[in-house]
């Protein structure tokens, strides 16, 4: 973890996978809401999570937070409650992914860049 108070930028490291049960209920989760373009978000999340729909990161140099499938940071208003919810957390996602594309997983790009 990158300490948060050097303002340093942290280099990605891939998270640890899921167990398989949820993994396969994630990526269920993910075809259903992100629909055409649910490789492109099994691949996203997969970078950013390991498809752990509880998966949490308390930080960020800034102050910030990320949650669950997406790792959607807390600068965006929602509350840890609704991004943990997996299904809230693909749609806030997929909402994200149709308005800017990748840009929002930029920290992860090194893993998901030649897989998409």
């Amino acid at each position: 973890m990158c300490p948060t108070s050097c303002g340093e930028v942290c280099a990605y490291e891939e998270p640890k996978l899921a167990e398989l049960s949820e993994r396969e209920n994630s990526v269920r989760i993910i075809k259903k809401i992100w629909g055409r373009d649910w490789k492109t978000g099994v691949v996203i999340a997969t970078c950013e999570s390991g498809l752990r729909a509880n998966a949490f990161n308390g930080h960020n140099t800034n102050g910030s937070w990320d949650a669950g499938l997406f790792q959607i940071n807390s600068i965006h208003g929602w509350s840890k409650e609704e991004l943990m919810n997996p299904i809230a957390n693909a749609g806030i996602a997929y909402t994200k992914f149709v308005a800017q594309g990748t840009n929002p997983w930029y920290s992860s790009q090194s893993c998901w860049e030649g897989k998409l």
